[in-house]
């Protein structure tokens, strides 16, 4: 699926659900979502025959909660309401790495956040950390909807300064810089 499509998926789910809360939408969609400490995964996701449920490491900050609530819906979404792949997963650990897979962070950022509300905030000038700070959630999060906007057509031309200066202070997210700069 190209941007556009998961941006279109994520946004009919949306209007069904009447919220872009992450956990009203995985509960909407007949998901458990409950948390347990954990000492070194984020959490897990099962479905398995009609019990399909996601378990959230308590430790983590309020915005990790959601990214990997939204990592959980995205698979699920992609085994069961686009059933794109046609393999359905038992369980699967949410590990650190999960928070930079592609599809699935980009679904769940047009789930979470809104295209128009962003775009404006990148207006004003703020950087990636302050559109998190701004919207209360994950920073790669916002990341992988910047990306996802430019990809979609959105003219990113007045932001791609901005975006290259936050990069240079993180070095570690180098990689979800835009492709155009």
């Amino acid at each position: 699926m190209n941007s556009i499509q998961l941006h279109q998926k994520a946004n009919e789910l949306v209007q069904l659900i009447g919220s872009r809360d992450i956990r009203n939408i995985t509960r909407s969609l007949g998901m458990q979502v409950s948390e347990m400490p954990f000492d070194s995964i984020l959490g897990f996701f099962t479905f398995q025959w009609e019990f399909h449920q996601v378990v959230i490491n308590d430790k983590l900050d309020k915005a990790t909660k959601q990214m990997v609530c939204g990592y959980a819906l995205s698979r699920y979404a992609d085994a069961y309401l686009f059933a794109s792949k046609g393999t359905f997963c038992k369980m699967n650990y949410i590990s650190h790495a999960h928070l930079s897979d592609y599809k699935a962070n980009a679904f769940s950022s047009h789930l979470m956040l809104d295209s128009d509300e962003v775009y404006h905030l990148t207006t004003l000038g703020y950087d990636a950390a302050q559109i998190a700070h701004q919207t209360k959630r994950h920073l790669n999060l916002i990341l992988f909807k910047l990306l996802e906007m430019d990809q979609m057509g959105f003219d990113m031309s007045h932001y791609y300064r901005i975006h290259r200066q936050f990069l240079k202070g993180h070095q570690h997210l180098a990689h979800l810089g835009f492709q155009n700069i």
